[in-house]
């Protein structure tokens, strides 16, 4: 399996664990991965690990994965929100 098709999985995986950490109860679980990865993005430019990209290139980066990290934790809020209400409304029915 190539190096590309690797990153591309984690990326996946990553994206998938973020709106799941939307999913629960408790919203500030959706902080961990975008902290991570702008911590990520510090050490990497303080260090010299980016060396092949320019400082525009790494916020337009830090603004792509904040964005994408942000809408995935987004959709798992709005589906625990769509849950919740139609478990609320199943309980309603019931009690009538």
């Amino acid at each position: 399996m190539s190096t590309g098709m690797i990153q591309f999985l984690v990326g996946l995986g990553i994206v998938g664990m973020q709106n799941l950490l939307g999913r629960l109860n408790h919203a500030y679980w959706g902080a961990i991965f975008p902290g991570f990865f702008l911590a990520y993005l510090v050490y990497g430019y303080v260090t010299g690990l980016f060396k092949e990209g320019s400082e525009l290139t790494l916020i337009l980066v830090a603004i792509g994965g904040i964005a994408i990290l942000s809408l995935a934790w987004s959709e798992g809020r709005r589906a625990m929100k769509a849950k919740r209400k139609k478990e609320m409304e199943r309980m309603e029915l019931l009690d009538l």
